[in-house]
């Protein structure tokens, strides 16, 4: 859970927010590249392995603590980058290593998704 204020997509400013990552998703992809030199037949032409990785996480907010304590429905904070999208995508780098699933997403938010929507 963070608090922060910043100012959301519609243009309404926030103030002590409290945000929560609604859902999570990581996925890890591995591709492997094997071609045979078709000049001899006997060796590979530049083989290689790839590895790229991707979370995409989505948040809830509330305009401020007393409104989820008294049960307020949440607002959902779209990504104001990807009209297509109202999700967040990165690709974690080794500075997320060791984190859970959730402190990735929130250390995004604050690192990434925040910073434009708070000056």
């Amino acid at each position: 859970m963070i608090t922060a204020s910043f100012t959301n997509p519609q243009s309404a400013p926030q103030t002590d927010a409290v945000i929560l990552v609604r859902n999570a998703d990581f996925s890890k992809q591995t591709n492997e590249y094997y071609s045979l030199d078709s000049n001899d037949f006997t060796t590979a032409v530049n083989p290689a392995a790839t590895e790229s990785q991707n979370i995409r996480y989505s948040i809830y907010y509330w305009i401020n603590a007393t409104a989820k304590e008294e049960g307020a429905a949440p607002y959902t904070l779209e990504n104001n980058e990807n009209q297509m999208d109202a999700d967040f995508v990165f690709q974690p780098d080794e500075s997320y290593e060791g984190l859970s699933l959730e402190e990735k997403c929130e250390k995004h938010l604050e690192d990434v998704v925040l910073p434009p929507m708070q000056e």
